[in-house]
């Protein structure tokens, strides 16, 4: 699946733990550094800079059809958005049924305007778990509920769709499988599959609606289920996305650095 001769590339910068990575429609790659508390940018040019300090514990990133930035936030147990030019923060869901929310990790924008989310709980945090499951939840386009549409996983963590939103995909950590549901009219999921065997953390998919799912690697599936690629990574990945200007460099993030990729298929840039 990669370009003839494209080898795995690493960012001259190590990060503390990186994840998260999404594209703008430039496709400048935004991904964040979780223990600094930091968002960063590598632009399509290549050019590697901090795009925003002090967001709290940031793990998964998206954009909205509006073009706002929105955040999976550990640190304030919050699903948040960042407007990109004044950097003001928004928080747009923190409670269900009056309760907090564990650990928000990661999240998918669909066409719609709304926002899916997966809330598990990885990290050490002083405060007590308050949700009795880990789900995955859902913010409807006009923000006036949040929905829980999945708690019957154990560890849900990476959440992706298809671009037309009529599929979502949900890994589970502690099973080590990724699940496929049909997304209903009003946002709700329905139909639960089993679409891999694996399934340890964020995942995307190319413009020929193949997933890429990381596990020990990359592992790449036809949108049928069938396994089709793998790419070998030298650290455990954590997310991925395709950036770049024609959207054909995958960006893979771990724990110690980010890589790059130049494909044969690239992925689908945000709004």
């Amino acid at each position: 699946m990669a370009a003839p001769g494209a080898v795995l590339e690493m960012l001259p910068r190590k990060f503390g733990f990186a994840e998260g990575p999404v594209a703008d429609r430039r496709g400048d790659v935004f991904f964040v550094d979780y223990p600094r508390n930091r968002v960063c940018r590598l632009a399509a040019d290549g050019v590697l800079s901090v795009f925003m300090e002090d967001v709290p514990g940031p793990v998964g990133l998206d954009f909205d059809r509006d073009g706002n930035m929105v955040v999976a936030s550990t640190g304030r147990r919050a699903i948040i958005s960042i407007d990109m030019k004044s950097h003001r923060q928004t928080i747009l869901a923190d409670r269900y049924d009056g309760k907090r929310l564990n650990s928000p990790n990661d999240l998918w924008c669909d066409p719609n305007g709304g926002v899916y989310f997966t809330d598990p709980r990885f990290v050490s945090l002083p405060e007590p778990m308050e949700q009795e499951v880990m789900g995955v939840y859902y913010i409807p386009p006009d923000r006036s509920s949040l929905i829980r549409v999945i708690g019957d996983l154990d560890k849900p963590n990476g959440v992706t769709g298809t671009p037309e939103g009529s599929r979502l995909f949900v890994n589970d950590t502690a099973r080590d499988e990724t699940f496929v549901y049909a997304v209903n009219p009003d946002g709700t999921l329905s139909g639960r599959k089993s679409f891999a065997a694996e399934g340890f953390d964020g995942m995307c998919l190319d413009r020929e609606g193949n997933v890429y799912i990381t596990s020990a690697g990359v592992e790449i599936y036809t949108p049928a289920g069938k396994k089709i690629g793998h790419i070998d990574v030298p650290n455990r990945p954590t997310n991925l996305c395709f950036g770049g200007r024609d959207g054909k460099t995958l960006v893979i993030t771990s724990i110690p650095a980010v890589y790059t990729l130049r494909m044969r298929v690239g992925g689908v840039l945000g709004p």
